[in-house]
């Protein structure tokens, strides 16, 4: 029964305690569609024994293997068929499960939540097989690079407390957790006094509490305690560290310890990540990057909890650039501590916060995120209350916290580099000396200069279509509901029009928009737009390039203002192009270090051999090297005109101020020589077994099959995309048997990588080389079972349920809405499909299913791409 009830009216939450000690937060939207249910476990690695390192997590992936009512599997398949998506995390100091469904369907949702809370079975034979997922997990993790340096960095910075320890867990102990290792840690830990369960959607909230309280007051109660963390003591020289990898680029984090999360520092820290290091106009990317092109990636932020944290820097460069990246990232660093920082930097770094955490709350998931996570540490209602913190922090403040954690010996710093095969490694010194070389020589030269409550609305886009008198598309929905707006601009191109030789060049042309106009150097389009708290992205894509802003409504003409300056004004500076190649080739070697993308890359070069397709939006370094700035100056002139030029907005906007705005900002004519791409080469159907095999020195093999598809705009790509969700997805057929029943691996999936030629259907495994024939054989084999034998019509009705339940989860965001309507334009399919999508869906029957898997699934003639560990299991 309830205990407890209460309404803060100051965050629009209701707080719950029913008698048996759980707790209930809910967060009532009026008119949201989906309702986002979340129970939070007070427990996660940092309380566990270092014995035990690893069983939090184990037990997250447990509880959805099946109880005494549902089989393995079958918790996911039922979520699924209610239109819903079903996940869970672990962190460091909690264990979250997750399910969003339709509104209608919350107390389905409920049952199979509590069903797997209360009654998981913990079967002997699904630990082992999970024991192998998690295993195959860990090598993936392994076998990332950024990951690695992480997990290295905090065994580094902690000694004592558990953040030292990997949130996953190590192989050897996770081959050996007992079913009754686990139980007892479950038994110990999932209780009500233990959970929070939170909501939020449209929820009568008097009712929804009575009933639930009857249903679940007598789940069991037990007094917990908790094993907490020894607390890490006090940092008193630097830490450094380094390793090496068969990797091409060097990674790197800096990092300091600081207060926990509800330390008042905590909070003027968070705004010092965003003015050091967040953002293309921060200190680190503009004198890092930008100015100095001493890393191609750079960022600022905190990590911590409940118990005291870091403050990191990562950075990613080339070897031979290491150490001096890290001097001068020290010399940026020591700058906060010694001048007062600039108002307008203030503020723009409060701006951006603002802008982050009001468009995370568009969705009923971003809801329950923030008001778990601020559970999670023992405050609510500082989801709410967090950014009145933040306004009210001075420069002050930033120099003072800058003072105290910022000095040397609370300073960690690790390294991972590729191989090294010279007479003197470079990076082979001690901490002293590691510590004298960022100290000894300060570079004061550049230090001059540095002195709520909402409502989410029905999603029924309905937008506007008008053709404007400079032959600019614009597609305009106005949606009031959060004081925001987002702008996407989209234009016919990409790789498909691109020659092969210079592969690379929308992107590159698009990214090269922002770094300078006839009226702003690139730092100060960076710096005005972030000014306003605003984003300013360039995309490509297959068949697109596009510019999308996202802002608050307050700072929309202005913002409008800089976007409309980069799209008329690009002058394509010499010394910008040069640094963008730089900064292009170190993607895609960086690239090469994510086996998963190295996999599916070559797979799609063996499934287009001849067209475009196959190539990447990156381009290659042969590709880059040969673009030249009269390149990029004809294919702006070519593709950015009114008549390539589809734009949408969404938010709280007047359509009539937008038309305004757009007819009086831009009015680029086409030249002479402008039409769509004609005389593409057609990509025939393989016509044999095309396989190309890489090796590296990594864990896992990474594998990738393709097969051709239909075009985007063909009846057929409905259909396939029915049969991609009974195939993907965690109640999928390879999910259950490939993972689930045999346990080959962490990560298996399939998509349908759509273009408006041709689509490519696309397998993905990760799994230890010893596994590597059978996870081929198996997923060949369920893929041949549908070809021959069909699916069924229950198959059918829940994958149409859960592409019909994302897509709703999707439509909650504006930017998702805005994309769209532009895309949607220029590949033929038209903005109304964005509101017609799911009654298309709906048309899809089983004969459709089963003839595209027919037609499409060709297991005599496909291609595999392979990146398999160099010296076998390890």
């Amino acid at each position: 029964m309830i205990k407890e009830f209460y309404y803060n009216p100051e965050v629009d939450i209701t707080s719950v305690e029913l008698e048996n000690g759980m707790k209930i937060l809910i967060k009532n939207m009026a008119g949201s569609e989906m309702i986002s249910i979340n129970l939070w476990i007070n427990v996660g690695s940092n309380n566990e024994p270092d014995n035990m390192s690893g069983i939090s997590h184990f037990i997250e992936h447990m509880l959805f293997k099946g109880t005494e009512k549902r089989k393995v599997g079958e918790m996911s398949i039922e979520i699924e068929a209610l239109g819903g998506y079903l996940n869970g995390f672990t962190s460091y100091e909690a264990t979250a499960y997750q399910i969003t469904v339709p509104k209608a369907n919350l107390f389905k949702a409920l049952e199979i939540l509590f069903d797997a809370l209360e009654n998981s079975s913990f079967d002997s034979l699904e630990i082992k097989k999970e024991a192998q997922v998690i295993i195959e997990e860990c090598k993936m993790r392994d076998d990332t690079p950024a990951v690695l340096c992480w997990e290295n960095f905090m065994r580094l910075a902690y000694k004592k407390h558990r953040y030292r320890k990997s949130i996953i867990g190590e192989e050897n102990l996770i081959v050996n957790f007992s079913r009754e290792d686990l139980l007892n840690f479950y038994k110990h830990y999932y209780c009500p006094g233990n959970i929070t369960l939170i909501l939020a959607g449209e929820i009568e909230v008097q009712g929804f509490i009575k009933q639930f309280s009857e249903l679940y007051e007598n789940f069991r109660q037990i007094e917990v305690s908790h094993d907490l963390s020894p607390q890490e003591p006090l940092q008193r020289e630097l830490r450094y560290n380094y390793l090496r990898g068969d990797i091409e680029r060097t990674y790197i984090n800096i990092g300091f310890h600081i207060p926990n999360q509800l330390h008042s520092d905590a909070f003027t820290m968070e705004v010092l990540s965003f003015i050091m290091g967040q953002g293309r106009s921060s200190r680190l990317y503009q004198e890092i990057k930008e100015t100095k092109q001493l890393v191609t990636s750079i960022s600022a932020s905190n990590i911590n909890g409940r118990d005291p944290g870091v403050f990191i820097i990562s950075a990613i460069t080339d070897e031979n650039k290491v150490l001096s990246s890290i001097k001068t990232i020290w010399n940026e660093i020591e700058k906060f501590k010694y001048e007062t920082v600039r108002s307008e930097e203030l503020e723009k770094a409060k701006t951006s916060i603002e802008h982050d955490y009001l468009f995370a709350l568009e969705t009923v998931d971003g809801q329950t995120d923030k008001i778990g996570y601020w559970s999670s540490l023992g405050d609510y209602t500082m989801s709410v209350k967090y950014l009145d913190i933040l306004k009210k922090i001075s420069p002050e403040d930033i120099k003072e916290v800058a003072s105290r954690y910022f000095n040397p010996d609370n300073c960690s710093i690790n390294i991972y580099a590729p191989l090294f095969n010279g007479e003197k490694d470079s990076l082979n010194m001690s901490s002293e000396e590691m510590k004298t070389f960022i100290t000894g020589e300060k570079n004061r030269t550049d230090l001059s200069g540095y002195d709520k409550k909402t409502l989410i609305k029905k999603i029924s886009p309905v937008p506007e279509k008008i053709i404007l008198k400079n032959g600019v598309t614009l597609l305009v929905e106005v949606d009031k509901s959060l004081p925001v707006a987002c702008v996407y601009g989209a234009f016919s191109g990409g790789v498909r029009f691109e020659p092969r030789e210079k592969n690379g060049l929308s992107r590159l042309m698009n990214k090269l928009l922002i770094k300078g106009t006839k009226n702003r150097k690139a730092r100060e389009i960076a710096s005005d737009i972030e000014s306003l708290g605003s984003y300013l992205y360039p995309r490509s894509g297959k068949d697109t390039f596009a510019l999308s802003m996202s802002l608050l409504k307050r700072y929309l003409k202005d913002g409008l203002e800089i976007f409309f300056d980069v799209l008329n004004n690009p002058v394509f500076p010499e010394e910008e192009i040069e640094k963008e190649k730089v900064f292009t080739l170190a993607e895609i070697r960086e690239k090469n270090d994510d086996p998963m993308r190295l996999s599916i890359e070559l797979c799609d070069s063996l499934v287009f051999k001849n067209h475009p397709y196959g190539m990447s939006t990156t381009g290659d370094k042969k590709s880059i090297s040969k673009i030249q700035r009269e390149d990029l100056v004809n294919f702006y002139n070519k593709y950015i005109h009114g008549e390539n030029f589809y734009i949408s907005v969404v938010g709280d906007v007047s359509t009539e101020e937008i038309i305004y705005i757009i007819e009086n900002s831009f009015s680029r004519k086409p030249t002479l020589d402008w039409h769509s791409v004609t005389g593409l080469p057609v990509e025939p159907p393989a016509t044999s077994i095309r396989k190309s095999v890489k090796k590296r020195d990594i864990r896992q093999s990474s594998i990738t099959t393709g097969f051709l598809g239909p075009e985007v705009t063909s009846e057929d790509c409905l259909s396939f995309m029915v049969l991609n969700s009974i195939l993907s997805g965690m109640g999928s057929r390879l999910f259950i048997e490939l993972r689930d029943n045999k346990g080959l691996a962490y990560a298996v999936f399939c998509y349908l990588d759509y273009g408006m030629e041709n689509s490519c259907f696309k397998t993905y495994i990760a799994t230890g080389p010893n596994l590597e024939k059978e996870a081929i054989k198996g997923i060949l084999y369920e893929l041949k079972k549908v070809k021959d034998e069909g699916v069924f019509e229950h198959e059918v009705q829940k994958a149409k349920n859960v592409i019909k339940g994302k897509y709703q989860m999707n439509l909650q965001e504006r930017i998702f809405r805005a994309s769209r309507y532009s895309t949607y334009e220029i590949i033929g399919l038209g903005y109304e499909r964005v509101r017609k999508f799911s009654n298309l869906i709906d048309k899809v029957t089983l004969q459709d299913v089963n003839r595209v898997a027919s037609k499409y699934l060709d297991l005599e003639n496909y291609s595999i791409a392979i990146i398999r560990p160099k010296y076998g299991n390890r």
